[in-house]
């Protein structure tokens, strides 16, 4: 989907100014030691705004609006490396390499751009913790729930969107959930609970509970710990089935898959051990229907996406005669391994995701992406799609490699892929060896070749396509044609100076 470009529209232009101003003076403080508002001050703050926003809730549309910070690398670093500090250590616009804080949640958390609430560390001491592009799967009270304990790995302490200070996390494996029971958590934190003293079957069936009335992270959780919970075999097996299941709810397709076959030829229930299995490989989309023959009925497909809302097809993957291969100046491309006629089938492949934002919704979030660092401002669903796309990669990460491998940007990749046992997130004929290109913007006749070079910007190249070439010349034809009448205007009006200055730009 593509967003469309608000950065010439006074009202956000002015709102990409005003959050430059703040970068520049939050800058000025950088490496200082924040004013932080006491624990219950900071809580009663957060409940009057949460109050606020419920009230805003009720309106058709809702403005969201996310401001992004200069690209940063995640905690690639292994825990047992990092030291531990307190919230006093904290320095403002600092990313703090080599440590981490260990959290607990004091509010029911919300949602507006991102999950927040508030949170504590041992000594007291409180502050805002927001969490970005967690995916759609999660609610915030899941992601932070009241009294749940959080670690944040090399922590950043900024401005938020609010004007407080708080931890901000864009990296899904920079925080890390700890349960009741992990040991780093200070003994006066801890408080014994009946999940602490249940056994195998007594967390499988409230593992159960949860899974029935659609809490399938809290699922997962439950399983998890009955799993911990020296079960039988056969709670082992069943334990596992039904986490298989919650992670297939969850979209952790790896995960589901993986659980699956740790009870493979261990467990009585043969069938239902298969068809879960067929079912993950299924989504896995490992089908081999229209994947081998590449026959789709393309007239039935575009009827169905013209009706559904979301217009979600499920069909099959299919690879016609291409392969993938790096090209000289825009990262990997798709060429041809042998001769292809107009009209052959090459490739048909689902979006790997996709966030959807239609007229027909009669009460919606209007998401805003503001970059201070690229001077743009978007609005549409790249909000959506990116926590989708971070939460798809997490969760799977056997997909990790054929994303990153596509990069061309300028933005520096890391190397880590794991840490701590976690992911880090044509109408001609064609000769063989030919690439094969797509449009990034639907052809408009009224482009300039500046316009469309700035709507190309975004992806870390500059085409060189045919038409893009013309645009250029036509550009550049265009731009003497005005020099050429603009000094003949000039000389029409005996100006001099004027005549000077345009045969020098002519020239």
């Amino acid at each position: 989907m593509d967003g469309q470009d608000m950065s010439q529209v006074h009202l956000y232009s002015q709102l990409m100014e005003t959050q430059s101003q703040i970068l520049v003076e939050a800058q000025k403080r950088k490496g200082k030691r924040p004013q932080l508002a006491s624990r219950d001050e900071l809580a009663m703050q957060y409940k009057f705004s949460r109050m606020m926003g419920e009230r805003q809730s009720n309106l058709d549309h809702e403005m969201e609006t996310i401001f992004m910070p200069s690209a940063y690398a995640p905690s690639v670093i292994s825990f047992a490396y990092l030291t531990k500090i307190m919230i006093n250590d904290l320095r403002l616009e600092i990313h703090h390499r080599g440590s981490f804080v260990l959290l607990k949640s004091i509010v029911p958390a919300d949602c507006t751009s991102g999950a927040f609430c508030v949170v504590e560390d041992e000594e007291g001491n409180a502050l805002t913790l927001i969490v970005y592009y967690q995916g759609q799967y999660r609610t915030a009270e899941d992601l932070l729930p009241q009294g749940g304990f959080f670690i944040v790995k090399e922590p950043y302490l900024t401005q938020l969107e609010d004007g407080n200070n708080g931890i901000r996390v864009d990296h899904a494996t920079d925080i890390s959930y700890l349960s009741m029971g992990n040991p780093l958590i200070p003994a006066s934190w801890r408080q014994t609970s009946r999940d602490d003293r249940a056994n195998a079957e007594e967390m499988k069936l409230k593992g159960n509970e949860y899974f029935l009335k659609g809490k399938y992270y809290a699922a997962i959780d439950s399983y998890s710990k009955g799993i911990d919970r020296d079960p039988t075999e056969e709670e082992f097996c069943a334990l596992k089935l039904n986490r298989s299941l919650a992670f297939f709810k969850t979209n952790q397709l790896d995960f589901a898959l993986s659980d699956i076959d740790s009870v493979v030829g261990v467990s009585k229930q043969v069938e239902k051990t298969l068809l879960r299995k067929s079912q993950i490989l299924y989504e896995m989309q490992q089908r081999v229907a229209e994947q081998e023959k590449g026959r789709y009925r393309f007239e039935k497909m575009h009827t169905e996406a013209g009706n559904i809302r979301p217009p979600y097809l499920d069909h099959a993957t299919y690879i016609g005669p291409v392969s993938v291969k790096a090209t000289a100046s825009r990262g990997c491309g798709v060429f041809t391994t042998e001769n292809i006629k107009a009209g052959d089938l090459l490739l048909v492949e689902k979006a790997f995701a996709f966030a959807f934002v239609g007229d027909d919704k009669p009460k919606g979030k209007i998401s805003i992406l503001v970059n201070p660092d690229t001077k743009e401002v978007t609005m549409g669903a790249q909000k959506e799609l990116m926590g989708m796309m971070i939460r798809k990669l997490y969760q799977n990460p056997s997909l990790i490699s054929g994303i990153s491998k596509l990069h061309h940007g300028s933005y520096q990749t890391h190397q880590t892929t794991n840490v701590d046992g976690s992911p880090v997130v044509d109408t001609r004929d064609l000769p063989s060896g030919s690439e094969v290109v797509f449009e990034y913007h639907r052809p408009d006749a009224d482009d300039d070749y500046g316009a469309h070079t700035k709507r190309l910007k975004q992806w870390g190249f500059e085409c060189d396509c045919g038409m893009c070439e013309a645009r250029m010349e036509t550009n550049e034809s265009t731009q003497r044609r005005a020099l050429r009448e603009n000094a003949v205007a000039a000389l029409q009006a005996g100006k001099i100076a004027e005549i000077d200055a345009a045969l020098k730009e002519f020239i």
